[in-house]
């Protein structure tokens, strides 16, 4: 069968959009994090913590955050980044096709869509749920 790779552009709002309904909802159960220290916008009393994530990725400002087990706040999982976020992307149209279609195209998606986009941006693939 044949297949079309076909790229498109996401607004960075959108992404931060998709990463804050996984950390505020989806992704709750399986993650911490101590915040950043690597954001260049940092956090006050006006600026929560995703708003400082969703202005470094629309300014395009690299930044590390360390992803920790819910379970064991010692055990790092992995981090979010520039380069994170994009390869989890990558991995979300490529495996998980309809869901990453209905959030690009409509942002008509829900918690569980955003877990599994947050999952494979933060592990690599999806390990919990």
């Amino acid at each position: 069968m044949m297949k079309f790779n076909i790229p498109i552009e996401i607004e960075p709002q959108l992404v931060a959009d998709l990463i804050t309904t996984a950390l505020e909802g989806g992704s709750n159960y399986w993650y911490l994090t101590r915040g950043s220290q690597s954001f260049k916008t940092e956090q006050t009393k006006h600026l929560t913590y995703w708003e400082a994530l969703a202005e470094n990725l629309e300014k395009g400002y690299d930044f590390r955050v360390p992803i920790y087990d819910r379970e064991d706040e010692h055990e790092l999982l992995g981090h979010l980044s520039i380069s994170t976020i994009k390869q989890g992307l990558r991995l979300f149209a490529q495996d998980h096709t309809e869901e990453f279609v209905e959030w690009a195209t409509s942002e008509s998606y829900d918690a569980d869509v955003a877990d599994t986009a947050f999952q494979l941006m933060v592990l690599g693939e999806v390990v919990y749920g």
